[in-house]
C-alpha cells in the first residue's frame, strides 16, 4: 500500500490492513491511495466511495493544511508575513526561519502530500498553502480523514499506469481495442472494479452468477484482416478462382466488391468491415459496364475483367502491389464484476 503522490509505503500497518479490506471490498487492483483535494487539485480527477479513517492513525503530524485553521487563525498566519506574489510556487509552507520571523518558501511533494491528506476536497486553488506546526497549530484540526483508491476516481490510469482491465477469473488483460472500450462503460457507469466476464463465458462457470437485474455491457472488438484484389493474383491463380465462382458472385461482382472469406463470398457490410474497401475499376471499365449485356469471355485475361473480387490473404498465396487493410468488427459483451457474486 502506497501514497499516491509519493509512492511512499503507506507506515502503520493498521491503516494498511483498514485499506486492504477496503480495497478487497471495492474489488480494487490498484495499491496507491489519495485523498479528494489530492485528486481534485493535483490529477484534477473527481472522486467517489471513499474509506473514512481517524486522523491519529496516520501519527503525529508537523504539518497543516491552511483551510484547517479558522477564518481568524488565517488572517493572523498572512499577518505573520505576507505572501511572496512574486515569487509564488504551486505549494507553499509558512515555517519558521532561523532566527527571525516565519517566512514562505516553496513547499516539497512530500511536504504537501502530508497535509493535502487532511484538507477539505472543495479547496482548489492554484496554489496550496502549508504551515509548519512550529508556526502555529489549528485549534480544531481535521480529525476524520477520508481516502480514496486510485480507482475510486475518474480515470484512475492517470495516477496508476500498471492498471488494466482484466478477465475476473484467469487474470488476463484484455486488448488495447477492447481494453479501451471498457473504459468507457467504466466511467459511464461509474464502476470501481476493473474485472470484467465475457459473456459467452458466462456458463463456464458454475460458482459465478449474475446479480438480478444487471445486463452485459456491448463494447467493439477489432479484428484485423488483408485484403487482396483478385487482379492482384497471378494469371493461374486468378483463372482457378474464376472457374469456381459461382455465377451469381461473378455478376454481384460487377456492382459491389465482394470478399472470399471463410469460405463465403461476403460483402464489406456482411463482414462487418470498418470500412469500405477502395474500388479499383478504371474510367474505361465503368464505362463499359453501362453497356447492355456486356458479353464477358473465359479467353479474356482475369485481370482485365471488371469484377470486383477481393480474396483474404492468408499466406496461402503470393499477390503483387499493396493489400487493403482493414478490421472486421466484433460486438462482445462485458459484465463488470460488481455486476456478479461468487
Amino acid at each position: 500500500m502506497q501514497w499516491a503522490l509519493t509512492r511512499d509505503r503507506i507506515a502503520s500497518s493498521e491503516l494498511q490492513q483498514t485499506l486492504h479490506k477496503h480495497q478487497k471490498h471495492i474489488h480494487a487492483q490498484s495499491a496507491l491511495w489519495l485523498s479528494r483535494t489530492q485528486a481534485l487539485s493535483y490529477y484534477r480527477l473527481q472522486c467517489r466511495g471513499g474509506f473514512p479513517v481517524k486522523a491519529d492513525i496516520l501519527g503525529e503530524r508537523s504539518i497543516f493544511y491552511f483551510t484547517e485553521y479558522t477564518l481568524r487563525e488565517r488572517r493572523a498566519l498572512l499577518n505573520m508575513h505576507s505572501l511572496p506574489m512574486n515569487k509564488m510556487n504551486k505549494w507553499m509552507l509558512l515555517t519558521g526561519a532561523a532566527g527571525g520571523p516565519p517566512a514562505w518558501t516553496a513547499a516539497t511533494l512530500e511536504q504537501y502530500t502530508q497535509a493535502s491528506l487532511f484538507a477539505s476536497g472543495e479547496n482548489t486553488s492554484e496554489t496550496a498553502l502549508l504551515v509548519d506546526a512550529t508556526v502555529a497549530v489549528p485549534s480544531s484540526p481535521s480529525h476524520t480523514v477520508i481516502i480514496f483508491n486510485a480507482q475510486e476516481t475518474s480515470n484512475p490510469f492517470l495516477i496508476d499506469d500498471t492498471l488494466q482491465h482484466t478477465h475476473f477469473v484467469t487474470g488476463a488483460s484484455f486488448s488495447h481495442v477492447v481494453g479501451s472500450s471498457l473504459s468507457t462503460v467504466w466511467s459511464q457507469f461509474g464502476y470501481t472494479s476493473l474485472k470484467w466476464l465475457p459473456a459467452s463465458e458466462r456458463n463456464d462457470f458454475k460458482h459465478i452468477a449474475v446479480l438480478p437485474g444487471q445486463e452485459p455491457h456491448r463494447v467493439f472488438d477489432l479484428e484485423p484482416v488483408v485484403l487482396v484484389h483478385l487482379s492482384q493474383t497471378s494469371n493461374e491463380h486468378q483463372k482457378t478462382i474464376l472457374q469456381a465462382v459461382p455465377r451469381w458472385v461473378l455478376l454481384r461482382s460487377l456492382r459491389v466488391p465482394l470478399v472470399f472469406f471463410g469460405g463465403r463470398w461476403l460483402t464489406g457490410r456482411q463482414m462487418n468491415l470498418d470500412e469500405d474497401l477502395k474500388i479499383k475499376r478504371d474510367r474505361a471499365t465503368a464505362d463499359m459496364l453501362k453497356l447492355p449485356e456486356r458479353p464477358f469471355s473465359m479467353n479474356t485475361l482475369p485481370a482485365e475483367l471488371p469484377y470486383e473480387l477481393w480474396l483474404w490473404y492468408d499466406d496461402s498465396f503470393p499477390y503483387t502491389g499493396l493489400p487493403q487493410r482493414r478490421h472486421i468488427i466484433h460486438n462482445r459483451f462485458f459484465y463488470n464484476s460488481s455486476q456478479l457474486v461468487g
